[in-house]
């Protein structure tokens, strides 16, 4: 609550600025679609996010738009948050690894079109022994929770 306070307020206060035309910001909007959340952006404009709870994500660039390239959203029994390295290279994120049978984190190359799923720290709890939360400026360290029994979470971290 007291975010939202805090937001209002400061909204409140720009208020005279904007109606003023004092404050000029460049930049272009660009529509992403209805029910699409951004969970992440790289410094070249490229977007990762997802369209709902459970849904596979997505990434954006001003010349391909959106594009599908799987796992697993938060929802459902799956945690994590989609987060994309500075360059817009690679995506850390959540996927269901088919051979495990287990939701886990992955690390996803974007040029390649690659899902590499990175595993866990010994057992499952519910659906998933690891979920993806985010990812270094060079996409080479991928962070989450892997579980060892289902209470509670450990801070994993692929490298």
């Amino acid at each position: 609550m007291l975010i939202a306070r805090s937001t209002l307020l400061s909204c409140s206060l720009l208020a005279p600025i904007f109606a003023t035309g004092a404050l000029h910001a460049g930049g272009t909007y660009f529509n992403l679609g209805a029910g699409r959340t951004a969970s992440g952006a790289a410094n070249n404009g490229t977007v990762v996010g997802y369209a709902g709870a459970g849904a596979p994500y997505w990434v954006w660039t001003q010349a391909g738009g959106v594009v599908q390239i799987g796992g697993v959203s938060p929802g459902n029994a799956v945690g994590g948050e989609g987060s994309i390295s500075d360059d817009g290279a690679f995506v850390g994120y959540t996927v269901f690894n088919t051979a495990s049978g287990f939701h886990e984190f992955a690390r996803y190359e974007i040029a390649t079109g690659t899902s590499t799923p990175l595993g866990g720290i010994g057992a499952p709890c519910s659906t998933e022994i690891s979920s993806g939360w985010g990812m270094s400026g060079d996409g080479n360290s991928v962070v989450g929770l892997g579980w060892l029994t289902c209470n509670p979470a450990h801070a994993v971290q692929w490298t």
